[in-house]
């Protein structure tokens, strides 16, 4: 964990194999940790700095977003090709969405219309209808 305030590091929480990408519900209660190479989503309670919870997801889980009423988490996997939709109240996997070769979402807020675009040099870049740019994923397959 990081103290924003200071961009200090106040704990080292160990998860599963490979974190990857994260995402922190609207509240600040809890963190989502994608772990890319043990198939599952670690949630962290930020009061403890605990794990509390593993959830097993499909391959490679690399990118995590909640909504903005917290009561979902959806996680991109890229080695399976679709996004696991999880219910934070039971802490489990409620639906399974495919969206073709490596879903490219890398984040964001899912209750605002997002979009990606490809940019030569840059990859593809995430962005929302205000014109928002969240970032670049330079995957070679995104390119």
């Amino acid at each position: 964990m990081i103290a924003t305030a200071s961009n200090t590091v106040t704990a080292a929480i160990p998860v599963a194999g490979s974190p990857w990408g994260m995402a922190v519900s609207p509240d600040g209660s809890k963190v989502y940790v994608a772990n890319i190479v043990s198939n599952n989503v670690s949630v962290i309670a930020t009061s403890s700095n605990a794990v509390t919870a593993t959830i097993p997801v499909d391959s490679s889980p690399y990118s995590v977003a909640v909504t903005p009423d917290g009561s979902k988490v959806y996680v991109a996997n890229q080695g399976t090709d679709n996004v696991s939709v999880i219910a934070t109240t039971s802490n489990t996997v409620t639906s399974t969405i495919p969206v073709g070769s490596t879903p490219p979402w890398r984040g964001g807020d899912p209750g605002r219309q997002q979009s990606l675009r490809r940019e030569p040099g840059h990859g593809q870049r995430l962005g929302d209808r205000d014109g928002e740019q969240h970032g670049y994923s330079h995957h070679p397959r995104w390119r």
